[in-house]
């Protein structure tokens, strides 16, 4: 990432469209996590993020199925770190420092890949906790940043390139980056095996004796009855739908024995979620019972759900094919 040290400003980025407000700002940083554990200087001041770095937090929070709801910012910070102001999650980042890194690695997908671990921070909750950088939850931001790189077909040699340059024998906030390297490959590694899942399971549902959606409908079941969890002998089922439920960071699929599976992004494994039902009512399509509820569906594939407060129905989500 080439990364201009002349501009000036405030990048306030809301959903997919960043938002710049001219001006540098002083800013004042008690609980952060950092990428390299650089001590910050007594003064922080902020600039205008260049569009590079923008455009491509938009890309990873689009492989994150998520909209990102915090800003960036460039800043004398020394490497990069995730904080928290009122009521906005921010990042920033030192311009310097990763055109250095990108430089040295020989790759672009070095700056990539600590805007992604500073993401992670902010998605996985760390700095909302008080204390800063801990070990743990640098191997977590780091499988993160391993996950999501694998989703935008980097290499794993990209997916590691920072992290392999920086090489830090470790500290008490931060592991030694060999321990690093090894949460981004596993992270990598995960992507990668449920990307083989997926595409396995979408070549068996392409299959001409694939039933219908309407075919899968299973028999009626008790819904006070806890949901069972799929054991070791059941079979792996056929993906034939994707489930997306709105403002849920987990993906869900319906396979072709009617049962809702979830996926989230450190489980290589699918489980069980929830299951296809039958409805007795004219108005929908079918029903998903899930630990929450039941929830019909409509001829469309929109999912429906009520308000407690005022019995009013919403779209709580929608069924696409596979």
């Amino acid at each position: 990432m080439k990364i201009a040290s002349t501009l000036v400003g405030i990048v306030a980025l809301v959903g997919f469209a960043p938002l710049k407000v001219h001006g540098q700002k002083k800013i004042e940083i008690e609980n952060y996590c950092t990428f390299g554990g650089a001590k910050l200087e007594e003064e922080v001041w902020t600039f205008t993020s260049d569009d590079e770095a923008v455009n491509w937090i938009k890309k990873i929070a689009k492989y994150s199925g998520l909209e990102p709801n915090f800003q960036i910012r460039a800043a004398n910070v020394g490497n990069a770190l995730a904080t928290i102001q009122g009521e906005e999650r921010i990042i920033l980042y030192d311009q310097g420092f990763m055109r250095d890194m990108d430089a040295k690695s020989g790759t672009d997908w070095a700056s990539v890949s600590i805007l992604a671990h500073e993401i992670g921070h902010h998605l996985q909750g760390h700095t909302l906790r008080h204390g800063g950088s801990r070990p743990n939850q640098e191997l977590e931001a780091d499988k993160f940043s391993g996950f999501i790189l694998a989703r935008m077909n980097a290499t794993l040699d990209q997916a590691k390139a920072a992290m392999q340059t920086m090489k830090s024998p470790g500290s008490s906030t931060h592991p030694p980056s060999g321990a690093r390297v090894a949460a981004i490959i596993n992270g990598w590694r995960s992507a990668e095996d449920l990307k083989e899942e997926i595409t396995t399971a979408k070549k068996e549902s392409d299959k001409p004796d694939s039933p219908t959606l309407q075919e899968r409908v299973t028999e009626p079941i008790n819904p006070t009855q806890p949901l069972a969890q799929p054991t070791a002998q059941d079979p792996t089922p056929n993906i034939v739908a994707q489930v997306v439920i709105y403002n849920d960071n987990n993906r869900y699929f319906l396979t072709s024995n009617g049962l809702i599976m979830a996926v989230t992004f450190f489980n290589q494994k699918p489980m069980m979620y929830g299951r296809q039902l039958p409805s007795n009512d004219a108005r929908w399509a079918w029903m998903i019972q899930t630990p929450r509820g039941l929830y019909p569906v409509d001829l469309q594939g929109i999912i429906v759900g009520m308000n407690t407060q005022n019995g009013q129905l919403f779209r709580l989500g929608h069924v696409s094919s596979m």
